[in-house]
């Protein structure tokens, strides 16, 4: 009896017995030996990291990036309200620098330290807003991942303090640091007699409307109108870069107020209207119809289909056939190479040379109003945007879709433009109301709808 109540005593403590019904098995009381050896060896090593994890975690199967790979890809292409160029960016992102050198690390044991060197190390090989880009998408990552529950993860630990410490602020370049081009250089560039009528028309709409390159790449003919109001581009959408031969993705533009109408400019409305009757049809082999891209493919494979080339790496070849620097130099040295991005610069600092008020070459550029009022109050007119893109002057070379005279009278600038009005559709009945404004030097007029 005294060994039954002693043997008894030793069960209800948890020791393991020889006999007894109910007694825990020698070999289950090894494994929890070891369960508890394993996880205290965890902990220690991971609080000299500074990084604790809880029974769950350390005991748990171990669970790389890579192995969750396909699922998370397929929890982004169900993700109905995120922009198809977001989601190609996160996979692209993904692909380039996180699966390469985080895939085969455990997701619950990713530490702080390991994460502050995969930035530090994207730091030194590409620019800020690509580490920028990459830390955001390996967040999301971390975040479904806790949400979905596929890893034990208590906390996102690319919202630690210590991680985001070392993704880079993005800053503003100085003034004199701004890539642009001057009138003479630009005239310089389209001059390029080897140039095909869809580049020179990339190049003129671009730098008398400021578009970004996927937004001129998303234009299509619907698009270009020429109501009474006056002749003017709606920008309501941007094409996305193909990425890892997914095609290029049409989504909507970069901000709210990248939504606009943009005023043409008289040389770029003659243009597009010869591109609309002579010159589209024959670089794709087809009359254009209003959906279709205004800047599409050529005739070749896909004719007529959405076209995002590298716009930058074309620019540059132009570069070199004009004979000018593919590279811009700020005043301190400071070298980098031109990109598209640059016509935009242009167009911006060729208003504020003329003169322009801030706050519509915002409006011009798609930017946020800096006032309440213009948030939240003023409905953008087309009269004064108009004025702006007026001021700016250029010499054009001798080309089709060109009305090329060097020092044209005003009647005749009158017909000139009342020809291309005609040709996209203005009723001649409706001039009267509209206002002229005239280019300075070239004396070409540009009127629109009387406010």
């Amino acid at each position: 009896m005294v060994g039954s109540r002693h043997d008894e005593g030793r069960a209800r403590e948890g020791a393991p017995t020889v006999g007894g019904l109910g007694a825990p098995r020698l070999e289950e009381h090894a494994r929890g030996q070891e369960e508890r050896k394993r996880l205290a060896f965890k902990r220690a090593k991971l609080a000299s990291k500074k990084k604790f994890v809880g029974p769950q975690q350390a005991t748990a199967p171990k669970v790389t990036l890579v192995d969750l790979e396909e699922k998370w890809f397929t929890l982004l292409d169900g993700a109905a309200d995120m922009k198809p160029a977001t989601r190609a960016a996160h996979k692209s992102n993904w692909r380039a620098n996180i699966k390469p050198k985080l895939g085969d690390r455990n997701v619950a044991a990713l530490s702080v330290p390991a994460l502050r060197a995969w930035l530090r190390e994207l730091r030194a090989e590409v620019s800020t807003s690509t580490v920028r880009n990459n830390a955001a998408s390996l967040t999301r990552f971390f975040a479904d991942v806790k949400a979905e529950r596929w890893a034990p993860i208590v906390v996102t630990p690319m919202r630690d303090e210590d991680v985001r410490s070392e993704i880079p602020a993005m800053t503003s370049p100085e003034p004199d640091a701004i890539e642009h081009w001057t009138r003479e250089a630009f005239e310089r560039l389209i001059a390029v007699r080897s140039m095909p009528d869809v580049w020179f028309g990339l190049y003129l709409v671009a730098a008398t409307a400021g578009l970004r390159d996927g937004e001129l790449h998303g234009l299509q003919f619907k698009h270009v109108r020429s109501e009474t109001s006056g002749p003017h581009l709606r920008i309501r959408q941007q094409l996305g870069m193909a990425r890892e031969g997914e095609p290029p993705t049409l989504g909507a533009p970069k901000t709210k107020y990248g939504k606009r109408d943009i005023p043409m400019h008289s040389f770029a409305a003659i243009w597009l209207a010869w591109w609309k009757e002579e010159g589209w049809k024959a670089y794709v082999g087809r009359t254009p119809e209003a959906d279709d891209y205004v800047f599409p493919q050529g005739a070749g494979e896909s004719p007529g289909e959405p076209w995002r080339p590298n716009s930058s790496k074309k620019l540059r070849d132009h570069l070199e056939a004009a004979e000018l620097p593919k590279e811009f130099v700020s005043p301190d040295g400071e070298r980098s190479p031109f990109t598209w991005h640059a016509i935009r610069h242009t167009f911006a600092t060729w208003l504020g040379h003329n003169g322009v008020d801030g706050e519509l070459v915002d409006r011009l550029l798609g930017q946020s109003p800096r006032s309440v009022r213009g948030r939240h109050y003023q409905a953008p007119s087309l009269v004064p945007l108009a004025a702006a893109v007026a001021t700016i002057d250029l010499a054009l070379p001798e080309r089709s879709g060109v009305i090329h005279d060097a020092s044209p009278s005003p009647p005749e600038s009158s017909r000139q433009l009342s020809r291309a009005a005609l040709a996209a559709g203005v009723l001649e009945e409706e001039e009267e109301q509209l206002q002229a404004v005239r280019h300075p030097s070239s004396g070409v007029e540009q009127r629109f709808r009387k406010p």
